[in-house]
C-alpha cells in the first residue's frame, strides 16, 4: 500500500483508527498507458528475436 501511495496511485485518509484508501483514477490510467507502451515495445522485440532464431538455427 505504501508503494502505491508513494507512486501517487493511491491516496489514504486517516479517520481515527480507520484508514480509508482510494485509487487515483487518473494516475492509474497514466500507469496503464505506460505499461501498455512498454508491453508493446517488448512484444515487438521478442517477436523479432523469435523470427531471427527461426531463420538462423
Amino acid at each position: 500500500m505504501k508503494i502505491l501511495e508513494d507512486a501517487g496511485l493511491l491516496s489514504r485518509k486517516k479517520e481515527g483508527r480507520t484508514h480509508r484508501c482510494r485509487l487515483e483514477q487518473q494516475r492509474m490510467k497514466e500507469a496503464e498507458d505506460w505499461i501498455e507502451a512498454h508491453r508493446k515495445f517488448w512484444n515487438e522485440k521478442f517477436d523479432a528475436l523469435e523470427k531471427y532464431l527461426k531463420e538462423n538455427p
